[in-house]
């Protein structure tokens, strides 16, 4: 019901290609690590690939902790885990979507009150740019008033550009440090779709869920060494997606019913008298070669 009325109704019946898919699963990774990782990034709290309302796929991300104050900081952490979808399909997707629109969004607004409301600008200083006298019926952008000059207004387009370049720089250091755990995320989501928080910290910490066990030799995405991405090529499908069939794979357990063929008791066909009890021909030897010491040894399956 939250997710209802957060994102909008769920949409199963939307047909999305598994490429799609691939990059929406790395995308929403990419926001799930950084929030993890970073020391100040909102926490992801839930994290799926099911289409809801206009999206293809969405993080639920929360703050680690209540504030009644933001610092600078923390408004740089959390506009680093907004760019972190964008990063990672840059790293392991190798080409970029539209995806990352809303992203863009919040954190243009971030940096732009950091700037011009909350004096966070080093360069600027402690200077607030604008000043509203509240919104009016016809637009906001009425009510809002430029008492700067055009020189400011470049200085300020400026402080913005750099301030998201330097977050930006930071998710892509961060995501190529710790590439493993970026594909291990992606990899469950094209399996189960959805994964919740406890899910995420037991994928972080311990490398698998306990639901499922761990996984001997790992995937080929998941088992690469930290600090080196792997592009991801989109037309070379090299995971196994699970979550639709519900085929199992074969497991290495020795079954319960053993054939009888393959029984270590001796065929019955096979003749189990001693050698004393096989009559001897003429000349000494016993009529069934297969047995005895001298002949050769029935045949047996293990």
């Amino acid at each position: 019901a939250i997710d209802r009325v957060i994102v909008g109704t769920e949409k199963r019946s939307r047909v999305i290609s598994d490429r799609e898919k691939r990059i929406v699963a790395y995308h929403e990774a990419g926001h799930t690590i950084v929030g993890y990782f970073l020391e100040h990034a909102d926490m992801v709290h839930k994290v799926t690939i099911i289409p809801r309302g206009r999206a293809g796929g969405y993080v639920i991300m929360m703050p680690k902790e209540d504030r009644m104050l933001v610092t600078k900081q923390e408004l740089l952490d959390k506009v680093t885990g907004l760019l972190g979808g964008r990063v990672s399909e840059e790293l392991f997707i190798g080409e970029i979507g539209t995806g990352a629109y809303s992203d863009f969004q919040q954190a243009t607004g971030i940096v732009r009150s950091m700037i011009m409301e909350y004096g966070m600008s080093e360069k600027l200083g402690p200077l607030q740019f604008g000043s509203t006298q509240g919104q009016v019926f016809l637009g906001r952008d009425l009510g809002h008033e430029q008492n700067y000059s055009d020189s400011i207004a470049y200085e300020i387009d400026q402080e913005m550009q750099r301030m998201t370049n330097e977050s930006y720089e930071r998710a892509k250091e961060l995501l190529t440090k710790y590439s493993k755990e970026v594909h291990l995320i992606a990899n469950t989501l094209l399996e189960k779709e959805t994964l919740e928080l406890d899910q995420i910290k037991e994928l972080i910490e311990q490398g698998y869920l306990s639901e499922d066990g761990p996984k001997e030799g790992g995937d080929g995405e998941g088992s690469s060494e930290s600090g080196a991405p792997v592009i991801d090529n989109v037309g070379d499908v090299r995971v196994r997606i699970q979550g639709k069939d519900n085929t199992s794979l074969p497991t290495e357990e020795i079954p319960n019913d053993v054939p009888s063929n393959l029984s270590n008791d001796p065929p019955s066909d096979i003749n189990t008298d001693t050698p004393g009890d096989i009559p001897n021909n003429n000349d000494g030897t016993n009529e069934n070669p297969g047995s005895g010491n001298g002949g050769t040894p029935p045949e047996s399956r293990s």
